[in-house]
């Protein structure tokens, strides 16, 4: 996987996290996955398809999720993960990936993302197929998101 297809993921979780949740942001300690990989208790996927082809996911524990939707939510009070919490994760989620493909398109790799779906529950089995995933730790004061980019150069184009 090519280093120009994870920076522009950095520097949009970086901006998007600190606008929509108000948090400051670290980076762990980036590393290559294997797959399949056991999927996260919240997890919010996005296909990308162009000259870039593949997936980027998004994963955190349920209690990260909720203090995430309360940030985003301006501090409201959030119990339980309903359709607003949902929401909230999954336009973060959405607006990463919008602005890291808008950075790609930039270096010339012209990409479309499919829209996020959300799934809920820590015994999803999650592959890349034969994609390399390399995945991004990011700890935030709400707790930690992982990030997983899946993305390879298109064959073909």
């Amino acid at each position: 996987m090519k280093v120009r297809f994870i920076n522009p993921f950095l520097k949009a979780s970086y901006e998007v996290l600190e606008s929509m949740a108000q948090v400051k942001v670290e980076r762990g300690n980036p590393h290559l996955r294997s797959s399949p990989y056991a999927g996260y208790d919240v997890t919010v996927i996005l296909g990308v398809t162009g000259a870039i082809e593949g997936q980027v996911l998004y994963g955190m524990s349920l209690d990260t999720a909720k203090r995430l939707a309360s940030s985003i939510m301006m501090g409201m009070p959030v119990k339980t993960f309903e359709e607003m919490e949902k929401s909230a994760i999954s336009e973060l989620a959405t607006r990463i990936t919008i602005q890291a493909s808008l950075s790609l398109s930039e270096e010339g790799y012209q990409c479309v993302i499919t829209p996020p779906t959300l799934l809920i529950g820590s015994g999803v089995q999650v592959s890349s197929g034969d994609i390399q995933t390399l995945l991004i730790p990011l700890v935030t004061p709400q707790g930690e998101v992982e990030i997983n980019v899946s993305l390879r150069e298109r064959s073909g184009l």
